[in-house]
């Protein structure tokens, strides 16, 4: 970090929490401390940027941009970051301690379902129009997170969309992932609750005979010995 990177655009429209005109912040957990403004000077809040490994890397300009929509937060441990079916409006990422995710299935009992550590994004479908929280989220031991309510996060894509996009992308990235261990579990839970047998390993298919290029490969390969 600390290049040049893209500019962002001049809009005295755009400004950053705590400023006059600026959109309101949205609601913090109800378990979390006061409220505070994040500074581009900050060293931990440049730390939990750094982790994202957004790419290109942020220059000054667009960590300023990136910095003044945010704000930080701590919520307790055991505490609700945020609850499964409410409204969502804001996202968080996580810049220390650990968190975990809870899914309550109708008539079954609350099942841990995954894990917050430092680098995730959360709440991300809140930047993108999504109505309400998919899982619950509570802190293991006390977290210490930056909050972008949605509100300036629009006003990031509008005045930053650079900066915002990539944003995006790397929240993206982490949602794969998360589909991928969810896509696991469900298999596990219908072979282990329902009784629905997996389906059984493919054995691969034998090797297809080596053609000419491919031996001339091999030799090159192996420094051009001869079969």
């Amino acid at each position: 970090m600390g290049g040049q990177g893209a500019k962002v655009a001049s809009n005295p429209a755009y400004v950053p929490h705590g400023a006059a005109g600026a959109p309101p912040l949205a609601t913090a957990p109800a378990g979390a401390g006061p409220r505070a403004l994040v500074s581009v000077t900050d060293h931990d809040f440049r730390e939990a940027v750094d982790r994202l490994s957004i790419q290109p890397p942020l220059g000054d300009q667009e960590l300023q941009a990136i910095a003044a929509a945010f704000y930080r937060c701590v919520v307790g441990a055991n505490q609700v970051v945020f609850g499964q079916g409410e409204r969502a409006d804001t996202a968080y990422l996580l810049e220390s301690g650990l968190a975990r995710m809870e899914f309550a299935a109708p008539g079954r009992p609350v099942e841990a379902v995954g894990s917050v550590k430092a680098g995730d994004i959360i709440g991300e479908g809140s930047l993108v129009g999504g109505d309400s929280h998919a899982v619950t989220v509570a802190a293991g031991t006390e977290c210490v997170f930056f909050a972008v309510g949605a509100g300036q996060f629009g006003e990031l894509q509008r005045h930053a969309p650079a900066v915002a996009v990539r944003f995006l992308a790397v929240a993206a990235q982490q949602q794969v992932r998360r589909l991928r261990g969810d896509a696991r579990k469900i298999d596990a839970f219908a072979a282990h609750v329902l009784g629905i047998a997996q389906p059984a390993a493919v054995a691969p298919e034998p090797a297809a005979p080596a053609t000419k290029l491919g031996k001339l490969f091999q030799r090159i390969a192996g420094g051009g010995k001869e079969e």
